[in-house]
């Protein structure tokens, strides 16, 4: 499992999350059988194959499943048919839709957004602060910036910069500034998302802030889903069926006539018994010897009857 950015830092208003973990696919999502339980429903599957002869399978469950409180939507990942599957969790609106999470997501993934959206951040953020023109033209670049990065490669992308650019004694500061910023930005990137899609602003309690949060998880995560579109199951049409499988059998009255003789044979030889019999006639007398396959206290008592019937023979004659 890839433990992603040591990204765990600043508590969140309305002490919705405490701490801000950041993984991978692997640890964000849950797997079967875990805390949540077994997942039991629809799940179609579908394997993808990259130029390289690469596959990867994807398992889509058509009903949602609650932790926590929240809804989520499942699909499983893995490139390994050894291994188990990791599991992405989409959150759900309140009509239990990934709608606005689409709309969230294709919001971070649009350039064109960034303007609007590092503006409307820069001015809550500086609002009522005597704040250089400087310092709010730098804060609003550091919005941008935040936003390109993650929309490129996640809480990955982020970790990726700290390792490469920033001394190891200032990482956690700045991991916690590019949080706050991304925290207070994900509001303004999915209020301008609403705005597009011609909706009421996003409501701001703790409940819709974590959805945001849950999303920017999803966000990161979809980083290692690889796969670039997202089926949806919406329904399903259970059909039975019976089928009758007709085969040719050349030769089947010879395999059955064996068959017949070969259990007659066992019959026989477990309740009939074999009695083999040799008489040696010589000059000075008659010499007698009897075996069986099973030697039993019948065998005694046939060897004496036998032995009288040739003694009764040889005085008559």
């Amino acid at each position: 499992m890839r433990r992603g950015v040591a990204l765990a830092v600043a508590v969140l208003a309305v002490a919705l999350r405490a701490v801000l973990e950041i993984e991978g696919l692997a640890g964000l999502a849950l797997r079967l059988g875990s805390e949540i339980g077994p997942l039991r429903a629809r799940h179609p599957q579908r394997r993808d194959t990259d130029q390289h002869g690469q596959a990867r399978e994807y398992q889509h469950y058509m009903a949602p499943m609650q932790q926590d409180g929240e809804w989520y939507q499942v699909a499983g990942v893995r490139s390994d048919v050894a291994q188990p599957f990791q599991y992405l969790r989409i959150p759900l609106d309140k009509d239990m839709s990934i709608a606005s999470f689409m709309r969230l997501y294709a919001a971070l993934k649009n350039p064109a957004l960034y303007d609007e959206i590092r503006a409307r951040t820069t001015a809550k953020a500086m609002q009522g602060q005597a704040i250089s023109p400087a310092m709010q033209q730098q804060f609003s670049d550091s919005v941008r910036w935040v936003l390109s990065r993650f929309a490129q490669g996640g809480f990955g992308a982020l970790e990726q910069f700290l390792d490469d650019k920033v001394p190891a004694d200032k990482r956690q500061a700045i991991a916690q500034t590019y949080i706050k910023i991304l925290q207070g930005a994900v509001v303004d990137v999915m209020d301008v998302a609403q705005a597009k899609a011609g909706l009421a602003p996003w409501p701001q309690d703790a409940k819709h802030y974590r959805f945001l949060l849950d999303s920017l998880v999803s966000v990161s995560a979809l980083q290692d889903y690889a796969a670039p579109v997202y089926l949806e199951m919406s329904g399903f049409e259970q059909v039975q069926s019976s089928g009758l499988q007709m085969t040719r059998s050349p030769g089947k009255n010879v395999v059955y006539l064996g068959s017949l003789l070969l259990v007659i044979g066992i019959i026989l030889m477990f309740y009939v018994r074999e009695v083999r019999v040799w008489l040696l006639l010589q000059r000075d007398g008659t010499r007698l010897a009897m075996t069986s396959n099973r030697h039993n206290r019948d065998l005694d008592q046939d060897f004496e009857r036998m032995v009288d019937y040739l003694n009764k023979q040889a005085g008559e004659a």
